[in-house]
């Protein structure tokens, strides 16, 4: 059974800062407000906790203001009760613009656009927006992974999952019996159930026997395809309100570390922010690039970002602090106390990054074990703390969010310097130099075959190093050892959440000349990732699984990858 999602459309945002975000509609209602409560959040304080609803029914989309401070407006009009809305009209809350487009929003032809001078640079900062989808959660579901797709399917009584064409999910799989399990309901409460199949069902490890109460994010296996099952829940479900201690004054749930990615973190110098600085890493890149590894000047890491940050040709991302500020208010968490955002140079080596985490937590007040949330390539430097520097004593779970623990294929391409293999333009070639000055853009390459030349054979870029220039070669050297010393595994219990169904680089095709250097190179892409990171590399080895339907950098803000987070960190500490 195929349960085909319903797209309502499109919301174009435009926040009091200029950026963007374009949000796609899974569902036919959604909130709009700064409370986390909210389906879409505004980070604009003129904007109510919980300040309007927008829908759509049988009679077309409507906006209705939910009795807001500052109130809101369709075309400029004060909306004073639901209120029709048209394509391209302009709701306004707050400084907040917001345009409904029916249609959904088409697919970028080119994830490199074109930068030769400021007035591109402009253009292309005004056309490029962070992404995300907003889905219902009102509905059982669960989401079928295998390693060709992954899918997600509502879940009803008496559901049988097999090989059979007639099952009501179809996994044709030689592993899969035909008719091999059931889910059913009882009084609310989802079960799975075994029909005495060949090879069994299997959670936990273990082979289930009789009737297995399913619970949210729990995962089980049949054959060769995982199933993690999610039950339905609403925004208000999204909170916590259980005492932080027990009687005795022992935690009851283990204190957090939000780790962020690449360029997740302010860089200060003395009084001055130098990051976020999107126009200056282009025009004026100097002030951030490396010398062997080490900064031209020195920048200290303040604080995660506070802002949408978009960088053409590398990343969009939504606001760091946004995970913090949902541990705070929906699980009752107090930064500093049992919260902790580890704000890092994201220029240097994971492995100098991993020894700075060490000693913030060394000097931290709040006892072990840890829970750690690392997202994109604050995954790696998580890793090796982990694993090389003791952390594996300290840390009690890991959640890894959208890493790329086996590489990342844009990484490539933003490694090379001054060939013209993509028409990059001036400041996008200026960029991509400072960009290769960086050790992290190395330890991201792809580990496995991903790259293939000219007459089909896979290229191991870590071997064939002549596609770099001279100087960039020690960098890739010491890329893969470092993946060496990391492994492929974790050594904590650890749960890789992982964006699909959305384009992603998922091959490169380069032509290669008698001197070993990429003279074209074209990017083949599906829909295996989170439109950054394909599936495979975000799924660490023996881990367990969570997989959302999200832009990669919006998996920390989905209301579903908060909801396992909630349950995540919630769990009773070992005394």
């Amino acid at each position: 059974m195929t349960v085909m999602k319903t797209n309502y459309g499109t919301l174009s945002i435009i926040l009091p800062d200029g950026t963007r975000r374009e949000i796609t509609l899974i569902k036919p209602q959604a909130t709009l407000g700064r409370d986390n409560d909210s389906d879409i959040v505004l980070d604009d304080g003129r904007v109510s906790r919980v300040h309007a609803m927008f829908e759509i029914d049988d009679e077309g989309p409507s906006i209705v203001d939910l009795d807001s401070r500052n109130g809101t407006a369709l075309n400029g009009r004060p909306v004073e009760q639901e209120t029709a809305v048209n394509p391209n009209d302009v709701i306004t809350v707050g400084d907040t613009q917001i345009r409904f487009n029916l249609e959904p929003l088409p697919k970028a032809q080119s994830d490199f656009p074109f930068i030769d001078d400021e007035r591109d640079l402009t253009t292309t900062i005004e056309d490029t927006a962070v992404l995300q989808t907003v889905f219902a959660t009102d509905a059982p579901r669960i989401v079928i992974h295998t390693p060709e797709k992954t899918w997600e399917v509502v879940v009803q009584d008496g559901m049988v999952i097999g090989r059979d064409p007639r099952s009501d999910v179809l996994i044709n799989q030689g592993k899969v019996s035909r008719q091999h399990a059931v889910i059913e309901e009882r009084g609310g409460v989802y079960f799975i159930r075994d029909l005495n199949s060949r090879n069994g069902t299997w959670a936990d490890g273990r082979r289930i026997d009789g009737a297995h109460h399913l619970s949210f994010g729990e995962t089980l296996r049949i054959g060769d395809a995982h199933i993690t099952f999610k039950n339905a829940f609403n925004n208000t479900d999204l909170h916590y309100d259980e005492p932080l201690y027990r009687s005795d004054g022992t935690p009851s749930r283990m204190p957090v570390v939000v780790i962020p990615g690449f360029m997740g973190s302010e860089l200060w110098s003395d009084t001055t922010r130098q990051w976020p600085n999107v126009w200056r890493a282009f025009i004026d890149p100097e002030i951030y690039r490396l010398d062997a590894g080490r900064p031209v000047m020195s920048l200290e890491p303040r604080a995660v970002v506070d802002e949408v940050v978009i960088v053409p040709n590398l990343l969009q991302v939504a606001q760091y602090s946004r995970l913090g500020d949902f541990l705070e208010e929906d699980l009752g968490y107090t930064r500093g106390v049992d919260l902790l955002e580890f704000p890092h140079d994201w220029r240097l080596d994971n492995r100098e990054i991993a020894a700075h985490l060490a000693q913030a937590l060394d000097e931290w007040d709040a006892p072990p074990p840890y829970a750690i949330l690392a997202h994109s390539m604050g995954t790696l430097s998580t890793r090796y703390f982990i694993e090389r520097l003791g952390g594996k004593d300290i840390v009690g779970r890991f959640i890894s969010i959208g890493g790329p623990n086996y590489g990342l294929g844009k990484s490539i391409p933003s490694l090379l310097t001054g060939r013209g293999v993509l028409p990059f333009g001036n400041l996008g070639d200026r960029f991509r130099e400072l960009l290769a000055t960086f050790p992290p853009m190395y330890q991201s390459l792809p580990l496995y075959p991903k790259v293939y030349d000219q007459t089909g054979a896979e290229l191991n870029l870590f071997s064939q190093d002549t596609w770099l220039e001279d100087w960039q070669r020690p960098f890739l050297r010491d890329a893969l050892k470092f993946h060496r010393e990391l492994g492929q595994t974790s050594s904590v219990p650890t749960v890789s959440v992982f964006g699909y169904n959305l384009r992603t680089i998922a091959r490169v095709n380069v032509v290669v000349d008698r001197d070993g250097r990429f003279t074209n190179m074209d990017l083949v892409y599906d829909d295996n990732g989170d439109n950054s990171v394909i599936k495979r590399s975000a799924i660490i080895q023996g881990s367990e699984i969570h997989p959302v339907e999200q832009h990669h950098g919006s998996l920390y803000v989905d209301k579903d990858v908060q909801m396992r987070l909630m349950i995540e960190l919630t769990k009773a500490v070992p005394v």
